[in-house]
């Protein structure tokens, strides 16, 4: 069980009757004060919001340390705690204690939250990075939710892919279906609105992915991959035509672009290279070409138009032995997997 005070919405009129009083009585309006008795302030009242939770706090057996492994981890959480980096906790839950080896022989004593990333897909580190860079508004009643639980629960959501009743009913995050469908939405508005801008982006320095690119799969000026999936959607009410894929369902084709870029813009009907032709992606390539940069390309599979900064395999008869154009399909089908797997995982989760 959860409880937090908070102060009722009675204190507003309160308020603003305390200055009416006391600009009153100031001496600037004496004669409404005639023969009046002064105005009641009422007192603040305290109301105690009881939040019911159903699942206990997530924990994890405490695992035993060796007395010598004991004397390291005391000597380093008693000098983490005179340098104010940590403090002494209240909470009747904690994270086991592991031990990690050095290189040079010493121990570095370390929190297990294999736990804490199987269920948010985030270390607390980058947790707290996201939390910090989204700056979700604190809400202005006395029973608003944290920004913390806001982002904690949006994650549940989007690490487990299931339905929200399940997130709302566990004990991180609490909270009726509806409140949790403005926090899902609202959450998701704050993080395309800051991180995506951050690390989504398409025209930004190409040189590092070129180097990256060159030393894993030996494939000089390679920026990136394309490649498009469908997303899968309920059969809509309007232009149902437009989302009905060769697969017979109802979908968005969406264009990734090596995580640089995302595009679901077109419906399933449409054609990869329709929606490479429509994208602002191909606009960018085409005017860094266009004002000198030759020596960039994109790799795209044999759906995609072979262009001067789109490179796609050879189209290979039948019992044809080039070994040039085997090996340079063989390459260019390896540095393009990146794009699969990259699709593979987002939809895994």
């Amino acid at each position: 069980m959860v409880t937090s005070t908070a102060s009722s919405a009675i204190s507003s009129p309160s308020v603003s009757l305390a200055r009416t009083s006391s600009s009153l009585n100031d001496g600037r309006i004496p004669e409404l004060l005639n023969d009046k008795p002064p105005l009641r302030v009422k007192e603040r009242a305290n109301v105690t919001v009881f939040i019911e939770t159903t699942e206990p706090p997530v924990t994890a057996r405490a695992r035993r340390l060796s007395l010598d492994n004991l004397e390291i981890v005391k000597k380093k959480l008693n000098e983490l705690l005179r340098l104010g980096i940590c403090r002494l906790s209240k909470s009747n839950y904690a994270s086991p204690m592991h031990m990690t080896p050095k290189t040079n022989g010493d121990w570095r004593p370390c929190g297990d939250y294999r736990r804490f990333q199987t269920k948010y897909r985030l270390i607390k580190e980058v947790f707290m990075y996201v939390l910090c860079e989204i700056n979700l508004r604190e809400g202005l009643r006395s029973t608003n939710i944290p920004p913390i639980l806001r982002l904690a629960a949006t994650l549940e959501i989007l690490a487990g892919g299931g339905y929200q009743w399940q997130t709302g009913g566990a004990h991180t995050a609490a909270m009726g279906h509806s409140t949790l469908s403005k926090i899902f939405r609202s959450t998701l508005s704050s993080m395309e609105e800051t991180l995506c801008n951050q690390w989504i982006s398409f025209e930004k320095n190409f040189q590092p992915c070129k180097e990256w690119f060159h030393e894993k799969y030996n494939f000089p000026g390679i920026v990136g991959a394309v490649d498009g999936t469908n997303l899968m959607l309920l059969r809509p009410i309007e232009n149902e035509h437009i989302y009905f894929n060769r697969k017979g369902k109802h979908s968005i084709n969406a264009m990734i672009l090596s995580i640089k870029a995302i595009c679901p813009q077109y419906g399933g009907a449409a054609h990869d290279s329709f929606v490479w032709k429509a994208s602002n992606e191909r606009n960018v390539t085409e005017r860094r070409y266009n004002n000198g940069d030759t020596s960039s390309w994109l790799l795209g599979d044999s759906g995609y138009p072979l262009e001067p900064w789109l490179m796609t395999p050879y189209r290979l008869r039948e019992n044809e032995t080039d070994v040039g154009k085997c090996i340079f399909n063989d390459i260019h089908s390896k540095a393009r997997s990146i794009v699969e797997r990259s699709i593979g995982v987002y939809k895994g989760r």
